[in-house]
């Protein structure tokens, strides 16, 4: 049996965002900065692998959070 366990933490400063522009402007938004944004999260996986007789099969799943600010 495997376990892995992973937890996180991501800034991402001056994070550039579109800005909000009519339609009709006639030109692409510009491009402003939206600030900064913190990533917290956590990953787990198991596994497990076994014979049955001559046969190998292996089980895995994981699962996943995250929290952005």
């Amino acid at each position: 049996m495997g376990v892995n366990a992973d937890y996180y933490i991501k800034t991402t400063k001056d994070w550039l965002v579109e800005a909000p522009i009519l339609g009709t402007a006639g030109t692409g938004a510009p491009f402003i900065n939206g600030g900064d944004v913190k990533n917290t999260g956590v990953e787990l996986a198991l596994n497990w692998t076994d014979y049955l007789g001559d046969l190998r099969y292996s089980l895995s799943a994981n699962g996943a959070t995250i929290k952005m600010r």
